[in-house]
């Protein structure tokens, strides 16, 4: 199978590799960031675009959020862009807000902004591969990272391992925006969580530590409803504690239109709901010339806690040599 160049960065060709299932499914990857650049599923006799992504390079180096791509080598925040680990402090780039380390540390260190290696592919399956050096983005160990996607029907299965030499911290999170609509906003989605707590966090959106039951909260997703919470609707951006044991696949979300649902299974502690209420992008940037306006996609980021090098009770992100990181996250479409 051919890799079609999608466009060059810094002199390197991004390649884009197209799978198809026997359901009719058709994902498009993009080396670049290990990037779901574009899935479409059979609703209703046609295919429907129900990820948001570009249709050039140049669209993804100028929205610099995560738009379907890998995030790490440390997904979400770190608070005061820096953590010990075995009574060593490592300082990291602070890139959000200037005091916090947001999904690597951003350029030119952050997973889902690197030309990743094409390890493997056939008509429905890909492996793409990242080295990143020991002390990049002031992260210690040189970390070996490979991620696997393929096609299976109606599913998409991510299967993401990393191995480090030397003591670290790992948490890789796919980062896709979803609108099973086609186009429009989200807020009318419904939703539902596998969650009976959540982590809150403070004015600087870094979490306080605590796991809080979501009775009585806006994160009350416990039984499936719209994400539209409050007139004006006030934006999420938070994490769930998943019910059922970490290292287990089970169901962390379901999101859904009348004609179409997806349900998001994982081995992951947790999962971080975003509905980007500040999207502003213009132009006819997007897929098919599209323009993504505030809350026009819908993450569901299945990860560990947010800052949880700093928070020793959450579960770990430590990763020490002989061990390997794997994450198996699937997202399973019923039309």
């Amino acid at each position: 199978m051919a890799i079609a160049t999608f466009g060059q960065v810094d002199g390197q060709d991004i390649g884009e590799i197209t799978l198809h299932s026997a359901a009719g499914a058709v994902l498009k990857l993009l080396t670049w960031g290990a990037t779901v650049r574009s899935l479409k599923v059979p609703v209703g006799g046609t295919l429907r675009e129900v990820t948001l992504g570009f249709e050039s390079i140049e669209g993804y180096l100028a929205n610099r959020g995560h738009f379907g791509a890998i995030a790490g080598r440390v997904a979400n925040r770190i608070a005061e862009a820096k953590f010990s680990l075995d009574g060593v402090e490592y300082r990291l780039p602070a890139n959000q807000e200037g005091r916090l380390t947001l999904h690597g540390g951003g350029t030119p260190y952050g997973f889902g902004i690197r030309n990743w290696r094409v390890a493997a592919h056939d008509a429905s399956s890909a492996t793409l591969a990242l080295t990143s050096a020991d002390g990049e983005a002031g992260f210690p160990g040189t970390l070996e990272t490979r991620v696997r996607v393929s096609l299976d029907g109606l599913n998409v299965i991510f299967e993401m391992d990393a191995t480090t030499d030397k003591p670290t911290v790992v948490n890789l999170a796919q980062h896709s925006y979803f609108n099973l609509a086609g186009g429009g906003d989200v807020l009318d989605h419904q939703l539902q969580v596998e969650a009976d707590f959540h982590t809150p966090t403070g004015e600087d959106n870094v979490t306080t530590g605590e796991i809080r039951h979501v009775e009585g909260t806006a994160f009350d997703f416990r039984a499936s409803r719209p994400i539209r919470f409050g007139e004006p609707h006030r934006g999420y951006d938070g994490n769930f504690a998943l019910r059922g044991q970490a290292g287990l696949l089970r169901r962390a979300t379901t999101l859904s239109v009348p004609d179409l649902a997806l349900d998001v299974w994982t081995t992951e502690p947790g999962v971080q709901i975003y509905d980007a209420p500040k999207m502003s992008i213009t132009g006819g940037q997007g897929i098919d010339g599209r323009d993504y306006g505030p809350c026009g996609g819908f993450c569901m980021e299945c990860q560990h806690f947010a800052d949880a090098p700093n928070k020793p009770w959450f579960p770990s992100v430590v990763l020490r040599p002989g061990q390997t990181y794997h994450q198996r996250t699937e997202w399973r479409f019923r039309a």
